[in-house]
């Protein structure tokens, strides 16, 4: 939603992103965003995660409602540093949700 509702920047959803998701066996001895970080790093799911994680690292201690937390999915310390690739290209590292929201008013 970030990337359509704020920076206009439409990705494109597979098919069977579903069925892909189902299949994924996320790592649950790491951090949440960690384990997502590894299983996105193949050439079929990188291109689109390469703007996709680090925003959602920044933003992982709220939980998908928006509520302060400070364990993530996977029962682990919630990460809040990520990084923002702005559409000039730019890469910024942030640390939590208001960083990540200087970095998209700087640059989206």
């Amino acid at each position: 939603m970030i990337l359509s509702n704020f920076l206009c920047r439409d990705l494109e959803t597979p098919d069977n992103l579903e069925e892909l998701v189902n299949a994924t066996k996320f790592d649950k001895n790491l951090s949440a965003i960690d384990a997502l970080e590894e299983v996105t790093k193949t050439p079929a799911c990188h291109g689109c995660h390469l703007f996709i994680n680090g925003p959602g690292a920044a933003m992982d201690t709220l939980s998908p409602l928006g509520i302060p937390r400070t364990l993530d999915d996977h029962m682990k310390p919630s990460i809040s540093k990520g990084h923002f690739k702005s559409s000039s290209g730019k890469d910024t590292d942030v640390d939590g949700p208001a960083d990540l929201s200087v970095a998209i008013g700087a640059d989206p």
